[in-house]
């Protein structure tokens, strides 16, 4: 069974980052598929009362650094601004809202910062080479990357809270 949930949502990634690469846009219906296999395939390791908390304090800290990137760049052009129609599509802050029940809050936290850093630079080095880029397929580059973790997760090394805190506090 946890086979056939992680060749699922592997599936569903990489749809995802191939629909975001070619038209910078996800199909909405590939959310909340993600999200229910997703869900089945963390309520048993997880447990329903430790899966809802780590959905709730993640999504919290999202929307707190939505709330406070929306603030920033009100601040900085005077008027409110909607981050999700100029900055970040909306499939963006869903995807990152459909991830929640994959990740304890310090594993998501690390996912959010180190795939934020990442395709910043990618982005960075593509508009430099290519002289273009108006827009990053965000959701894509970051499912890609989610590929990668899940897979090296599974064949390679055990990601958990503790295996991360250990490494930061050599």
């Amino acid at each position: 069974m946890d086979f056939l949930l992680i060749f699922a949502i592997l599936v569903v990634l990489v749809l995802i980052f191939w629909q975001d690469l070619r038209e910078r846009a996800v199909s909405w219906y590939f959310f909340p598929l993600l999200f229910v296999l997703v869900f089945l395939y963390r309520i048993k390791s997880a447990g329903v009362e430790s899966l809802v908390e780590n959905i709730g304090i993640n999504s919290l800290f999202l929307l707190v650094q939505l709330v406070m990137v929306s603030l920033y760049f009100s601040l900085k052009n005077r008027e409110w601004v909607n981050i999700t129609k100029e900055y970040l599509g909306i499939g963006d802050v869903l995807f990152l809202f459909v991830i929640t029940p994959l990740f304890t809050p310090v594993l998501y936290v690390m996912f959010y910062l180190i795939s934020l850093f990442l395709i910043v630079v990618v982005a960075m080095l593509v508009k430099v080479i290519k002289n273009y880029q108006k827009t990053i397929p965000l959701a894509g580059l970051q499912a890609l990357l989610l590929s990668g973790l899940l897979l090296t997760d599974i064949y390679v090394i055990k990601f958990d809270d503790q295996y991360i805190l250990n490494y930061l506090f050599i």
